[in-house]
């Protein structure tokens, strides 16, 4: 997701996809969670040691299950693009404890837009799949002077062709896509023609 921020000179481009599988693998986490940390103790209120002593087992597990939980669903990443700033910034975490990494935004000159094949390899845990799966994605990215920042890689081409093209708009920098057979550049200046339609 790209959106305008209420200044006008600055981006935030999410880097995460599929936010609500996430959020339902961390939902159904700290449900589990919460019903490996509460049994014991309602079954402790009705009384017995060993209850109690599974109360102080299951409590720290139940706990740290709902952190994992709470940790899938909210953690987010992204990039923010900042004109008065003269800064990029890649931030990463949940809520708003993040971890930020500032670049300078003359640093990139360009937005690629790339496909690739995409292997995953034979199962190595069971040995049970021998057999190795590709499939074809696509990789937008912000690049220049040896830095390199992943907007989005996905399997389909128009979300991340969408997202290429409105971070690329937007800095005003050209757009070389290569996802095709032919490189196609799109120029700074061709930016301002296609916007002023």
């Amino acid at each position: 997701m790209i959106k305008m921020l209420p200044n006008p000179d600055k981006l935030d481009v999410d880097i995460n996809g599929l936010h609500w599988f996430r959020i339902l693998i961390g939902l159904s986490f700290g449900t589990f969670g919460l019903l490996v940390f509460s049994s014991p103790i309602i079954k402790a209120l009705n009384g017995g040691l060993r209850e109690l002593l599974g109360m102080i087992g299951c409590g720290p597990l139940g706990l740290l299950i709902i952190g994992m939980g709470v940790g899938l669903s909210f953690y987010k990443s992204g990039v923010t693009l900042d004109f008065d700033a003269d800064t990029i910034t890649e931030w990463s975490g949940i809520f708003h404890w993040r971890k930020k990494k500032e670049h300078p935004l003359k640093d990139f000159g360009r937005v690629t837009l790339k496909h690739y094949e995409r292997t995953s390899g034979p199962d190595s845990i069971s040995e049970i799949n021998k057999r190795t799966s590709t499939h074809s994605a696509y990789t937008a990215a912000l690049e220049g002077s040896g830095k390199k920042i992943i907007l989005m890689d996905w399997r389909e081409k128009e979300p991340v062709s969408k997202k290429a093209k409105e971070v690329a708009s937007f800095l005003k920098v050209p757009l070389i896509d290569s996802s095709e057979r032919k490189e196609v550049v799109t120029t700074a200046e061709d930016w301002d023609e296609i916007l002023d339609e």
